[in-house]
């Protein structure tokens, strides 16, 4: 019976096995040769499959992770500019020159009670109307000894959840938010006069840590330090009280090792011993360490689901390749066909994933063509994917952007570092900035396989930022440019080329009396009357010349001058300018200011200008008010021809 059904088995495969050996290429229908060659057949067949699998599992993970990454960056950059913006605020308000002022008189031997007491009132209004203006949360001003003399708020001790930054004297901590405590130099003229300590709430900050989207379920982002050699973590999604420890030597954790400077991603147990991965980043010249992570099995939730889809792939090529024994190479093409339409269907689901990013992906190959583009190139480039993947860079992004690409790129190369470049671009008369990072690929053999390129629109962070600077150039009730500015322009006047015969003069304007404006009618009537005089005194002058507002009722000028004598005229036309009756109600204000020019001459600073103009403004006081005096002006007329 037994040898019966080998005879059956036999006479079966004989035929099967005569066919295979045919379709490898063999003359004769051995069946030894037969089985050993649909054996290597079914082998090759599930090796090919098994490297299929594990090459398509490694990329879909590297696609994940550099999600992760970028969702990193993204942080990184609010947290870096939030921060930054805010430091720049408070140094701003730390140089204004009534402030120093004011803090010099105090300290000064020469100053009698009564100007001590003004001088500390002055300390203690610019204090409240810092707070006020909701430019700082407290503030302190200290004399050059450290003594206290103004304050508004309270500047509570730093807690245990605070960092020294890399900045400066400045420190970040830690109170229902993030907070920066900066030590700003009140500057005079011989250096600093004293010191300003500010608090400053960072609300962005917290945004960029406690937002949780594009981090689903489980992931956080955090923010280190490192305050009296222990690690300090604030609050984050997960941990919300921080956590203080001890760094690690060498670095282990991810943060440890972002502020020792390093950026990466780690697949490690985290403090909830869930396996997770982290990508960690350290932010330039703050000493800080950004944290985003995301548990694994939420992170590689899709890559399983593709894994999964991809199995029974495997299976069929495994089949495919044994039924060859019974149907030569038919099946298997058939099979092989449908692994093809599996493995476009799985790049068709990666390309899904890439195009609902935020931002642009590509991967350039290391000629330089576009190999993969997502859907956002679309819109950017506002041309379709076919003209995009396939093409040169060049013919993409255009002939200028391509050579600064190239650069980034090799730097990457060099480096093995991600290089990042920033652009700006107008197009139909809207200007854009694009943040655009390099990554170069090198495979197992260090051959340099392609670079991946990422790319983000961050002009609200760019316009953001310049908002803020802006802000803190200009007098904020009318507009004018404050006293920085109004030095800096005064400095580029003086040193500017002499290219024609005029001068170049400068004038203190205050109006008279204008407290009783304020005590009689309020201060909204003050301040509509300070922006009136501005429009009244930028109207009077040539669109040159600069006004500003150096605070309270004082204004200053610098004015372009034919000669010297144009001076009288001009400050003539200015009082008649101001004398205009001014409507409150149904009453009639007629304000009247006092007036100091001063001409530069050869050789001016414009410290040594504003002073003889400031002479002169008080001399026009003492005279009486509501008149013009003029500083040094026999000399400058000789110089005038």
């Amino acid at each position: 019976m037994r040898d019966h059904r080998r005879r059956n088995a036999r006479n079966l495969l004989d035929p099967i096995l005569h066919l295979l050996s045919q379709a490898l290429g063999r003359a004769r229908a051995d069946k030894g040769i037969g089985r050993t060659s649909a054996a290597v057949l079914v082998v090759a067949v599930l090796c090919t499959g098994l490297a299929s699998y594990t090459y398509l599992r490694d990329a879909l993970v590297r696609d994940r992770t550099s999600i992760l990454e970028a969702e990193r960056d993204r942080r990184s950059q609010q947290l870096s500019m939030a921060i930054l913006a805010r430091i720049q605020v408070a140094r701003a308000l730390g140089v204004r020159e009534d402030t120093a002022r004011a803090m010099r008189v105090y300290q000064s031997d020469d100053a009698d009670a009564i100007e001590r007491t003004h001088a500390l009132m002055t300390l203690q209004l610019a204090a409240g109307k810092f707070v006020q203006a909701g430019d700082l949360r407290a503030v302190e001003l200290r004399t050059r000894s450290g003594e206290r003399i103004a304050m508004a708020a309270h500047l509570p001790p730093l807690p245990e959840l605070s960092v020294a930054l890399s900045s400066g004297n400045d420190s970040i901590y830690w109170d229902q938010g993030f907070v920066i405590r900066v030590s700003v130099d009140v500057a005079g003229e011989d250096g600093a006069d004293g010191k300003m300590l500010a608090d400053l709430r960072v609300w962005d900050a917290d945004g960029a840590i406690k937002g949780i989207d594009r981090l689903g379920e489980t992931g956080e982002a955090g923010l280190c330090g490192v305050g009296s050699s222990r690690r300090i973590c604030f609050p984050s999604r997960f941990q919300p009280s921080g956590s203080v420890g001890e760094v690690e030597t060498p670095a282990r954790l991810p943060s440890d090792r972002a502020l020792g400077g390093e950026n990466g991603t780690l697949a490690l147990l985290d403090y909830r011993h869930n396996e997770t991965y982290s990508s960690f980043q350290s932010l330039e010249g703050l000493g800080l360490a950004v944290i985003v992570k995301m548990d694994k099995a939420e992170l590689l939730a899709p890559v399983r689901h593709q894994m999964m889809l991809g199995i029974p792939v495997l299976i069929l090529l495994a089949a495919a390749g044994a039924a060859l024994i019974r149907r030569q190479l038919r099946p298997l093409t058939a099979e092989l066909l449908a692994a093809g339409a599996e493995i476009r269907l799985t790049n068709r689901r990666l390309q899904l994933v890439a195009d609902n990013a935020s931002m642009m992906v590509a991967f350039l190959d290391p000629q330089f063509v576009f190999r993969f583009a997502n859907r956002a190139h679309v819109d950017w480039f506002k041309r379709p994917l076919d003209r995009i993947v396939g093409q040169p860079m060049e013919a993409v992004v255009g002939q200028t952007s391509s050579v600064k690409y190239r650069e980034a790129m090799a730097i990457a190369l060099a480096t093995g570092l991600p290089q990042t470049i920033y652009r700006e671009k107008t197009r139909a008369g809207v200007t854009k900035f694009t943040e655009v990072t390099f990554v170069a690929q090198l495979d197992g053999d260090s051959r340099l396989e392609g670079y991946c390129v990422t790319a983000r629109d961050s002009t609200q962070s760019v316009l953001r930022e310049k908002s803020l600077l802006l802000a803190a150039r200009l007098d904020p009730l009318t507009g004018l440019c404050n006293r920085t500015s109004f030095n800096e322009l005064l400095e580029k006047a003086l040193r500017a080329p002499k290219s024609d015969p005029g001068l170049l003069a400068v004038a203190y304007i205050d109006l008279d009396f204008f407290k009783r404006v304020n005590d009689s009618f309020g201060h909204d009537v003050g301040d509509h009357l300070l922006k009136e005089l501005g429009r009244r005194l930028e109207s009077s002058l040539a669109s040159s010349d600069t006004v500003a507002r150096l605070g309270g009722d004082e204004f200053a000028l610098i004015m372009h001058l034919s000669r010297a004598g144009d001076a009288h005229a001009l400050g003539y036309r200015l009082l008649a300018s101001i004398r205009q009756p001014f409507m409150v109600g149904s009453h009639s204000l007629r304000p009247s200011a006092s007036i100091g020019f001063a001409v530069a001459v050869p050789g001016d600073t414009a410290s040594a200008l504003l002073k003889r103009a400031d002479i002169a403004l008080y001399d026009a006081k003492d005279d009486g008010r509501d008149g013009i005096r003029h500083a040094a002006l026999d000399n400058v007329a000789v110089l005038a021809g």
